[in-house]
């Protein structure tokens, strides 16, 4: 009786401990279907059934939520979009920025030399975005053909690149307050419109609402061609008076703030620049425009985004019979320079660069009485003396000059002596530092996606740009202490900065323009003042800030179509010590090849979208300055909040700053 007994609580425990592990062991569970999610969510495609799911990723903020949705059948690829708890307005808005960053694609067209742009061209009537409707449910809503390659991204491309015809459509359940987006992929073939429309025939909202389509606030939102050119805006009222502070900015380049003494670098590259920053205003978290020299600098003089002033790449037309380099002048006929508006003052300007992608042939020479650009990344070893000599000449004018050099670029020259200071004794690799080793390794980056190097190699790489740092700096030492012997550095203001930095492996590529990681986009800013004591100020601010700064600083008055122009923030109440904060944009499109946008916040977040893949990265650069963990999954609603804010912000600088 007792052994009965024993044996019952023992199965009776047995199957209590089995109920358990069958009702929290975790058993796999068969992954649901991209119909059922569709259903799940509010719509009925039947269509669906017979695709694969491969991505499902949810992200929730607040009252908005967010599904992405990746299924194929065969060589189709379907991609969706549901966007839950937006209201008709932010729905409306969402579409528009969305379309938008599409149509942006379309405006450039790749060619065939690496590095090329056209803004201009003849495009294939059958390469263009076009509008169609399909008829969903009883409502006839726009349909986007699109055409797409391999990858299944958008954007302007050559006949033999178009191997996918796509449809993209939207519609809005206003009672639900859900926005789906449908992005169908299928080959390119004669009737894939007619497949399209049969595809997105079959939609139906399962509330039994009628779909909408979120009304736009421009209308042709696919249109592809650059508008045609405008009136230019006012230019600067009145004539400034013929004294007062001068103006000199330097710009090193490509100088990464994280090689620079005073912004926490351990090794001595810049011993003249940090004595220099004591005096003068240093903000820790300045920001570039752009990854690279062309875009960066031309957002510095016209205060305008690169997709703004156009100068995204060095052609705006190309072909093997004909080139035409891309100039501010003819793409953005109404923009006014810096320089312009400070020669319209009564200002003698003149600019003395290391050329290369400084050259005038950009239109960087608008404004300048003297600009000279001669050679290829040239250094300020040339810069510096001919603008010292041209000093010599009107340091009792009221002036404005530029001085540029190519120091610390793969292409210029090293000094090995200088290069023992940095480097490892014991490195035995095989590269000598030179520009030809450089170079080679920057063209293997750009056609296979990393530089293929060693960490001891690396390490080498940047033991020769902190050589060819401390170089720099030692010019720049000199040329600061003629200008304090002529006289000039108690009236004159001058700005150092940068307009991009070098990456070495942090991200897995080396040179710049690819990506907008921190080590390319936050670059030393540091505003001397005469009369004001140095100051440190920890506030986000971008390089597109410098032309509203100086003209504040110079006390020149600018009609409101300047102002208008200029997208940047005046850092003045920084430097006089008061609260400022604002969040920064940066933009690349570099060699038609990376296509980025990013947003840097006040908080220390920062966002990345890669536009023609729509991948998305979200950093705390609080905690995580080397950008290494993407917080997209795990902060999903700051993900949100900072995507919101960079699309708002693309939406409204579109159209505005060309002058057309």
């Amino acid at each position: 009786m007792k052994i009965n007994r024993s044996l019952s609580v023992f199965f009776v425990g047995l199957l209590v401990v089995a109920g358990l592990l069958i009702t929290t062991w975790p058993w796999e569970k068969k992954e649901q279907g991209l119909y059922g999610l569709l259903l799940e969510n509010g719509l009925s495609l039947p269509g669906a059934k017979d695709f694969r799911l491969r991505k499902n990723l949810l992200r929730e903020g607040g009252s908005v939520s967010f599904r992405s949705l990746e299924a194929v059948r065969g060589r189709d690829l379907l991609k969706v979009e549901i966007f839950a708890g937006l209201s008709e307005a932010e729905a409306a808005r969402t579409v528009t920025e969305r379309v938008e960053m599409i149509r942006s694609l379309f405006v450039n067209l790749p060619s065939p030399y690496p590095g090329m742009v056209t803004h201009k061209v003849s495009v294939d009537e059958s390469l263009r975005p076009r509008e169609s409707s399909v008829e969903v449910e009883g409502a006839r809503l726009p349909l986007y053909l699109l055409v797409s390659n391999d990858r299944h991204t958008y954007g302007a491309m050559d006949k033999d690149q178009a191997t996918s015809g796509s449809g993209l459509l939207f519609l809005y359940d206003r009672a639900t307050q859900a926005l789906y987006r449908f992005d169908y992929f299928l080959p390119r073939e004669d009737q894939y419109q007619a497949r399209l429309e049969d595809f997105f025939g079959q939609l139906r909202l399962t509330s039994g609402n009628t779909p909408e389509f979120p009304a736009l606030n421009n209308a042709a939102v696919m249109q592809s061609e650059p508008l045609s050119a405008g009136q230019p805006p006012a230019v600067v009222a009145g004539n400034g008076p013929n004294r007062g502070p001068n103006l000199i900015i330097i710009g090193f380049e490509p100088l990464g703030a994280n090689h620079v003494g005073c912004y926490g670098y351990t090794k001595p590259t810049t011993p003249n620049l940090d004595r220099f920053a004591k005096e003068a205003c240093l903000f820790e978290n300045a920001v570039s425009a752009s990854s690279w020299t062309l875009p960066a600098f031309m957002s510095w003089f016209t205060s305008l985004y690169p997709t703004q002033h156009r100068i995204t790449n060095k052609y705006s037309q190309y072909t093997d019979e004909h080139q035409v380099l891309a100039n501010l002048g003819e793409l953005s006929p109404g923009v006014l320079t810096m320089a312009e508006v400070l020669r319209r003052q009564g200002f003698r300007t003149a600019s003395f660069t290391g050329g290369a992608a400084l050259s005038h042939d950009f239109g960087y020479g608008q404004g300048f009485e003297e600009y000279f650009d001669e050679g290829t990344f040239g250094g300020f070893d040339r810069a510096m003396p001919l603008a010292l000599k041209w000093l010599g000449k009107h340091k009792e004018e009221r002036f404005f000059l530029f001085v540029q050099g190519f120091d610390v670029h793969g292409r210029f020259p090293l000094n090995r002596q200088t290069l023992a200071k940095f480097v490892d004794k014991n490195y035995q690799g095989k590269y000598t530092g030179s520009p030809d080793d450089y170079w080679a390794l920057r063209n293997k980056n750009i056609d296979e996606g990393h530089p293929g190097l060693s960490d001891t190699d690396m390490d080498f790489w940047k033991a020769v740009y902190d050589a060819k740092i401390f170089e720099a700096d030692k010019r720049f030492g000199n040329f600061v202490a003629r200008l304090e012997e002529m006289g000039l550095l108690e009236n004159s203001i001058i700005v150092v900065s940068s307009g991009s930095g070098n990456e070495f492996g942090e991200h897995g590529r080396i040179d710049h323009g690819f990506s907008l990681y921190d080590e390319l986009i936050k670059v030393p800013l540091i505003i001397r003042v005469p009369g004001n004591a140095g100051r440190r100020v920890r506030a986000v601010v971008g390089t597109i800030d410098m032309m509203p700064t100086v003209l504040e600083l110079l006390r020149v008055k600018v009609v409101e179509r300047v102002e208008s122009q200029m997208q940047g923030t005046s850092l003045v109440p920084l430097i006089q010590g008061s609260p400022l904060h604002h969040d920064v944009f940066s933009e690349t499109d570099y060699l038609l090849q990376a296509f980025r946008r990013s947003i840097s916040s006040a908080d220390g977040w920062k966002f990345i979208i890669t536009l023609d893949t729509e991948t998305r990265e979200l950093y705390n650069l609080n905690d995580d300055p080397g950008e290494q963990r993407n917080l997209v999954r795990d902060e999903p609603r700051k993900a949100y909040e900072l995507e919101e804010k960079l699309f708002a912000h693309l939406q409204e600088i579109s159209g505005k700053g060309s002058g057309n």
